[in-house]
């Protein structure tokens, strides 16, 4: 085996680059700078927004709302917003859904009584909910808006659930319930 100069120098150079290579693949990445747990521990609900859509889920969620409001001293505001279909104008009196809509805000407002909090409450029309609640959201500088999801459907992010989450200006609480398995 003869050993030459330009061996050697491509054999160090071949040995220096699978080095670097192997140094970067295994070294640990830097950990960007984190608040201190204190302050993330601190953060500031002021403004609850809880769409409601009357079912019992919901009113579990202006339930959970009160009670954080209460811890938090926070304000909580339900929104009931009225899908309009394509087929139908923007300024359609849909009095179903309005009734449908009053009757979920109306016992949205017993379970925020029950509570002790006061709960501000909201009927909007709009062809897209989503949209609608990030809107609102924006709008009452709100800092938390709690969703549900349904475990039950074959996507259990809607369109509504997930046009919230990519575009509220605030956190988003998501609880979807617990799934029910026959005893």
């Amino acid at each position: 085996m003869i050993i030459t100069p330009w061996g050697l120098l491509l054999g160090a150079a071949f040995a220096a680059s699978l080095g670097g290579t192997l140094v970067w693949m295994f070294r640990v990445p830097r950990q960007e700078e984190l608040p201190p747990e204190e302050e993330i521990a601190r953060v500031r609900i002021n403004n609850i927004l809880v769409p409601s859509l009357g079912t019992p889920f919901t009113r579990r969620l202006v339930e959970f709302a009160c009670l954080l409001a209460k811890e938090t001293r926070a304000d909580v505001s339900a929104v009931y917003v009225i899908e309009l279909p394509l087929t139908v104008p923007p300024d359609a009196d849909l009095p179903e859904e309005r009734a449908k809509a009053e009757k979920a805000l109306s016992e949205a407002k017993e379970i925020a009584k029950g509570h002790g909090v006061e709960l501000y409450t909201r009927v909007l029309k709009s062809r897209w909910a989503g949209k609608t609640i990030v809107e609102l959201a924006v709008r009452d500088k709100s800092s938390l808006i709690l969703l549900g999801a349904k475990r039950d459907s074959p996507e259990i992010f809607g369109r509504t659930v997930r046009y919230v989450i990519e575009h509220a200006p605030c956190e988003v609480l998501l609880e979807v319930p617990a799934k029910v398995t026959a005893a």
